[in-house]
């Protein structure tokens, strides 16, 4: 694999470009770019009678033999397939190598095929989109005189509907690569399509069938018009999604209290994803742009070949048609940078509405707060007023209580004196006489013990209370 690699490498040594860097980076990611197994369909065209002759290749063996096979052609088209957007090439890189070195295509094109192969996200190498073009000459003549044979090859994007109904978005960005050999002595050109765009098969069949299929360059003009198709939808998706946001930014309430639009920073967000839509547009048709003049001055170039082929007719026909494809690509950017604009001006619009909305609910945030303290003032002074209150009635409690307290001993007397324990005489009212009992003593002793607890009790409280 290694020497088919170099030898591939080795046929292009005269480019002006890095050759080494890239035969690595190749090598490096075969696995990641190539499945183990695969096919790839080959049309052969007659040169007669235009019948196109289709086979389907798997190996680099069944090629070998089918390349050796006798037969006239004046066109071979080679269509390399991919199972998704997100998976390896359905061929195996052996073959894939084997066919770029059997029809002398130029390594550069395996730039292109640097974009396909497994991924992680979406976005790898999502704004690559370049070509080149360059006439040859073994004699090392000067352009254009003695040309063997001419390489144009490109990589085009375009957006296009995947039919997920899960997903959100109902696009998807799609890339084709392209690229043909042209000889000048045989009149023959190889072509190869990697994953080609939508119906792109079926539209070639019927366009080389077509009033200018003559002139060599002419499936680019088509892979160019499909790369056109699609802009007017999307564009219009784009345009819906941009009016939600108009729409909140125009009506939108101002009053923080009574809001008819629900905003918030998820809408910056959206917002934001819609920006990146719209500045990928921009680049992807900017690169189709840059493509398309390419290719009109490479026809243009053609036009300078004596016998080059295709009658005057068929290359102005060809040169009309690549500046009206142009016109459509322009239009379409023009009405992506608008969308971009108005991205801008809705964006900074909703985010003044999201900073007026901000500050007024700060405001009724600062009133509802002044409220809530000024009440919990007023608490605080009922508060202070209760404790105060509850303090002088603890003073009139704890003098009541020794008011009681000392009118014990006084209670006690008269207790005494209306008990058996002391028995007045009255037989004599002037010389009255009364007789103490005997058992006095325990009743005295008795009353003073518990008098003088219930005073040292007292006064315990009253301390653990302060």
């Amino acid at each position: 694999m290694n020497e088919l690699i170099q030898s591939i490498f080795l046929k292009q040594v005269g480019i002006a470009v890095d050759l080494t860097s890239r035969q690595e980076l190749l090598k490096n990611n075969l696995d990641r770019i190539f499945a183990d197994r695969g096919s790839v369909e080959i049309w052969d065209q007659d040169a007669k009678s235009h019948v196109l002759h289709v086979h389907k290749v798997h190996t680099a063996d069944e090629f070998s033999k089918y390349h050796t096979i006798p037969g006239i052609s004046n066109a071979r088209y080679i269509f390399i397939s991919q199972g998704h957007s997100w998976s390896q090439l359905q061929v195996t890189a052996e073959l894939m190598l084997r066919i770029i070195a059997h029809h002398d295509i130029s390594p550069l094109m395996i730039d292109f095929v640097q974009c396909y192969g497994t991924k992680v996200t979406g976005e790898d190498n999502p704004f690559y989109g370049l070509f080149y073009s360059s006439f040859s000459s073994a004699s090392q003549a000067t352009f254009p005189s003695s040309m063997d044979h001419f390489d144009f090859c490109f990589h085009l994007r375009r957006f296009e509907n995947h039919g997920n109904g899960r997903m959100k978005d109902p696009w998807s960005l799609r890339q084709m690569s392209v690229y043909q050999r042209f000889e000048f002595s045989s009149k023959t050109s190889t072509w190869m399509f990697i994953k080609p765009f939508e119906n792109f098969q079926s539209k070639l069949k019927a366009f080389r069938l077509g009033k200018y299929h003559s002139h060599p360059m002419a499936p680019h003009l088509l892979c160019l018009t499909q790369a056109t198709e699609n802009w007017r939808w999307y564009i219009d998706f784009l345009r819906r999604r941009l009016q939600e946001f108009n729409e909140k930014a125009t009506f939108c309430s101002l009053d923080s209290i009574h809001m008819n639009y629900e905003l918030s920073v998820k809408d910056g967000q959206r917002l934001h994803t819609l920006e990146a839509k719209i500045v990928t547009g921009i680049a992807v048709l900017e690169q189709n742009l840059v493509i398309g003049n390419g290719l009109k001055k490479h026809c243009g170039q053609l036009k300078q070949i004596a016998g080059f082929g295709p009658d005057l007719a068929t290359q102005e026909w060809m040169l009309d048609e690549i500046e009206t494809q142009l016109a459509h690509l322009s239009l379409h950017k023009t009405c992506c940078e608008l969308l971009l604009q108005r991205v801008h001006g809705t964006c900074g619009m909703l985010l003044k509405i999201l900073d007026l909305r901000n500050v007024m609910i700060m405001k009724d945030y600062s009133k509802v707060t002044t409220e809530l303290a000024q009440i919990a003032n007023t608490q605080q002074k009922n508060l202070n007023v209760m404790a105060q209150e509850a303090k002088r009635d603890s003073k009139i409690m704890r003098i009541l209580t020794f008011v009681a307290i000392a009118y014990v001993p006084g209670n006690l007397i008269a207790s005494l004196f209306s008990s058996d324990l002391i028995r007045v005489s009255d037989k004599e009212l002037s010389h009255g006489s009364f007789h103490v009992s005997q058992d006095m003593w325990i009743f005295a002793v008795a009353s003073c013990t518990v008098t003088i607890a219930t005073i040292v009790s007292a006064l315990l409280w009253s301390q653990r209370g302060n």
